[in-house]
């Protein structure tokens, strides 16, 4: 048998050896193996993350449509038929049929001023322009130090 095997090893066939061909079996089944590892690994993965988007989603849908709500909500409590409705029947309020003014002969002081004046427009700023290059530098420089040189 021994001797068998041994012209097996030392066969060619389309040249691989007869002996090497149970490992370049083996390692062929190994990079199928992981590949295939890989891809289930991978494809997986995708559809983690498809389940996350799709869970996300109807997150987000549930919050806009309670946002709809909500807004729905909001526009019918300041709905002035709503408004009008609750001033009549909670606080018994009813509209006048002649309005009433009332006169005051005081003059207004300034604690009557109304509480918003137009602000006081900014002061001008002065700006200073210095040639630019090495000139402008020098120039910015001695400005500098006539400005420290005066108390």
């Amino acid at each position: 048998m021994s001797v068998l095997l041994g012209t097996l090893g030392r066969k060619r066939i389309d040249g691989i050896r007869l002996g090497r061909l149970p490992g370049v079996i083996t390692m062929a089944t190994g990079i199928v193996s992981i590949v295939s590892v890989l891809l289930l690994i991978q494809t997986s993965g995708v559809a983690s993350v498809g389940y996350d988007i799709q869970r996300l989603e109807e997150t987000r849908d549930h919050w806009r449509e309670s946002n709809w709500q909500l807004e729905h909500e909001i526009a019918s409590l300041k709905s002035l038929d709503r408004i009008e409705r609750e001033a009549r029947t909670k606080l018994k309020m009813q509209p006048t049929e002649k309005p009433v003014f009332v006169s005051v002969d005081v003059k207004p002081t300034t604690r009557d001023a109304p509480a918003w004046t137009p602000p006081s427009p900014p002061p001008p700023t002065v700006r200073v322009q210095h040639a630019g290059g090495m000139q402008g530098f020098f120039a910015w420089l001695a400005a500098l130090g006539q400005g420290e040189a005066t108390p």
